[in-house]
């Protein structure tokens, strides 16, 4: 059994243990898609209390996205999901400031109906992500 089988089954089975054996040997993006997927399918916030418990163990850039796309995205019906993912997403980037991609993701906090994010942070962060990466497609679109 692949590795990626094995963490989905130790997400499934709350078998953290498990779970915090095999991140260590799995690139971010499959553990991310992995938690992702079993969100999906099973709308059981037991998965985000994992990534919360990795938090408490390894309090990463990583692992704060992985927070907050849960929250954003298989569990954004829940009552204060976005609220709870916009913390994480900040608190990624206060963690590994030089990821631009986490920047451009908290964009998205002004975008959403709650508009976590004011206009003026989002065009400040908008700006400051262009001086980084003056290609970004996502501060550009944003300052339209």
């Amino acid at each position: 059994m692949s590795l990626k089988k094995q963490l989905h089954k130790a997400i499934l089975s709350n078998d953290r243990t498990t779970v915090q054996r095999l991140v260590k040997s799995l690139a971010h993006e499959v553990v991310l898609d992995t938690f992702l997927e079993v969100a999906f399918n099973t709308d059981d916030l037991a998965v985000y209390e994992i990534v919360c418990d990795q938090i408490q163990v390894e309090q990463t850039a990583d692992w704060e996205e992985a927070a907050s796309l849960l929250m954003s995205q298989p569990f954004c019906h829940h009552p204060h999901a976005y609220e709870r993912a916009y913390e994480h997403a900040k608190r990624a980037v206060e963690l590994d400031s030089s990821r631009i991609d986490l920047k451009e993701y908290l964009l998205f906090f002004n975008a959403i109906p709650d508009k976590l994010m004011t206009d003026d942070e989002a065009n400040e962060l908008a700006t400051e992500i262009l001086k980084l990466r003056p290609t970004s497609q996502v501060a550009k679109m944003h300052l339209l």
